[in-house]
């Protein structure tokens, strides 16, 4: 069975990880995702995160490093979090 919501995903994947799917489309990842005859977006954010979230031990840091540089830029973007958080 395949999961098709975040709710039917296990916990251990954490619930922002759409956030990590859109990081990783935004500097280019989602490409090494999907094959190379389609253009449009194959998996969802949060499915692209979850597969980002379970390569993350085995990536190499020049790898790794623009994904968390990209994914903490997205969150300190969020109008939300910066509302919340704003102050510290």
């Amino acid at each position: 069975m395949v999961a098709r919501f975040a709710s039917e995903y296990p916990a251990r994947f954490p619930r922002n990880s759409h956030v990590l799917g859109a990081a990783g489309e935004a500097i280019g990842y989602d490409r090494h995702l999907r094959t190379s005859t389609t253009s449009r977006r194959v998996h969802s954010l949060f499915r692209q995160g979850v597969m980002y979230y379970q390569l993350i031990p085995n990536m190499t840091e020049e790898r790794l490093r623009p994904l968390i540089l990209q994914f903490e830029k997205l969150i300190r973007d969020h109008q939300l979090l910066k509302r919340t958080f704003g102050i510290i």
